[in-house]
């Protein structure tokens, strides 16, 4: 279990140095503090979610069996996202530099961004110890139950909500409008592909029970989506 730990830990840094220690260095803003405090957010953000559920409830199911990586659909939109995310936090950042929209002083962007990634975190968490260990890759599990109640009985998607909450507020922290379209189509491909792909999934599983239960939920937003 620690080395396993160990190695999502060593795992998670070396990501957000890739996505925002080294082009901050690059770009001379490593002593932004928006950096920093976007660095500190996503890895509280991930180790209390996906770091606490491994440690809890074991391994995550095989990859192979996450059912958008066994469609080539979902394999192609995989790859696109990856170099998407590095691009909207590499544009964001660079906004810090002056090569973008906004300067990212402490102003109303800023007060909003770190209000969206608190909020982020408190819906991850909530979400993730409602799921306990049904919180996994795409796949149906062995004795795997319909979770509808708390959170998930607002919204049917509440982990995507809170990451969607996450990574907008870097770019509006940074000040970046640039950086905000950028990270806006990047989660409309992902999401976009893999909601869908989701609910059928779960339709497969649970039949009527998952039917009723999307007509009287929204997806992502309460009230609205």
């Amino acid at each position: 279990m620690w080395l396993r730990t160990a190695g999502f830990l060593a795992a998670l840094a070396g990501i957000l140095s890739l996505i925002m220690i080294v082009p901050a260095i690059a770009l001379g803003v490593s002593d932004r503090w928006e950096v920093w405090a976007g660095a500190l957010f996503y890895w509280v953000f991930f180790t209390q979610g996906t770091g606490l559920r491994a440690v809890r409830h074991g391994e995550f199911a095989d990859r192979k069996r996450d059912r958008q990586v066994r469609s080539a659909r979902g394999r192609f939109v995989a790859a696109i996202t990856v170099p998407g995310l590095l691009l909207a936090h590499w544009i964001s950042i660079a906004a810090l530099a002056g090569s973008a929209d906004v300067p990212g002083a402490m102003g109303f962007l800023a007060v909003a961004g770190v209000v969206l990634a608190f909020t982020g975190l408190v819906v991850n968490y909530t979400a993730t110890r409602t799921l306990g260990r049904f919180f996994d890759r795409l796949t149906v599990k062995e004795g795997h139950e319909l979770i509808t109640h708390g959170i998930y009985g607002v919204v049917r998607h509440p982990i995507y909500t809170s990451y969607l909450c996450l990574f907008f507020s870097f770019p509006l922290v940074t000040g970046s409008l640039w950086g905000l379209v950028a990270m806006g189509l990047v989660c409309a491909i992902w999401f976009g592909n893999r909601i869908p792909t989701e609910e059928a999934m779960l339709e497969e599983a649970f039949g009527q029970a998952y039917q009723s239960y999307r007509e009287s939920t929204k997806r992502l937003i309460p009230l609205i989506y």
